[in-house]
């Protein structure tokens, strides 16, 4: 799979997230502290019609803490369907450690880089 690197510095995928209404192209923020699947803004979780099936609470790398809703939705990971649970947390979508287990992630740090995730 190939990202880049965004004007933020950000290494970012593009990645399409399935739910029971459909399908949405997100484009996920690759975050090595956050060791669950992904996370998706509240207007997305809604368009694809996912449904809670869990809550909780958490402490984010700023300090502050959340409540949040987990859903069961399907991602495609490298051209696999894949079922993940979805954290119902902030306005971005972020990609966690849960997905990227068992791949070599490699990154050209520099705004336009090419991002690359591979399978070991």
């Amino acid at each position: 799979m190939t990202g880049h690197v965004s004007i933020l510095s950000e290494a970012v995928l593009p990645l399409r997230v399935f739910g029971p209404l459909g399908e949405v192209l997100v484009t996920a923020v690759i975050d090595t502290g956050f060791t669950a699947s992904l996370t998706l803004p509240a207007q997305t979780i809604s368009k694809l019609g996912l449904v809670s099936v869990a809550e909780g609470h958490a402490f984010l790398a700023d300090g502050s803490s959340v409540e949040y809703r987990v859903y069961p939705a399907e991602i495609d990971w490298d051209g696999v369907r894949q079922r993940v649970s979805v954290y119902g947390i902030g306005e971005d979508a972020l990609v966690g450690m849960a997905v990227l287990k068992w791949h070599r992630l490699r990154a050209d740090l520099s705004p336009g880089g090419v991002v690359e995730v591979t399978p070991l």
